[in-house]
């Protein structure tokens, strides 16, 4: 009688770390402008692995108050992109100085986060008075 002996391999694919998120705008002291549709943040998403990316987290600083938001990705996105992310547009205080970064998530790893970019807020139009006829 023959005996085989039954050799199972289990796959384990290697998740390579993300590339740092790049190319951030605003950055280097732009002034944004308050608008009512929101205040536009970018940046450069890429993956040597290929995964695409499914969350990404925005730490934002000024005057030694900080936050962070996750923000989920509904649909993954995909590798070598730009990703817009919009904020309300009472998220910041006017004639303020802001610094910001992100850092991105693949679904099995966080990317380490960007470098630190700086944006300036501009104090509201004033409403125009009008001149006596």
């Amino acid at each position: 009688s023959n005996t085989y002996a039954r050799l199972e391999i289990d796959y384990i694919r290697k998740n390579f770390k993300l590339t740092i998120p790049a190319s951030l705008s605003p950055s280097g002291v732009e002034n944004i402008v308050y608008t009512d549709e929101g205040n536009v943040f970018s940046f450069y998403y890429t993956d040597t692995d290929g995964d695409s990316l499914n969350a990404y987290e925005i730490h934002t600083t000024a005057w030694h108050v900080f936050w962070t938001s996750i923000e989920p990705i509904g649909a993954s996105q995909a590798i070598d992109t730009t990703v817009f992310h919009t904020f309300e547009p009472d998220t910041f205080l006017m004639d303020s100085i802001y610094e910001w970064q992100v850092r991105t998530y693949d679904g099995a790893l966080w990317s380490d986060w960007s470098s630190v970019s700086l944006f300036k807020t501009n104090t509201e139009p004033n409403t125009p008075i009008p001149h006596p006829n």
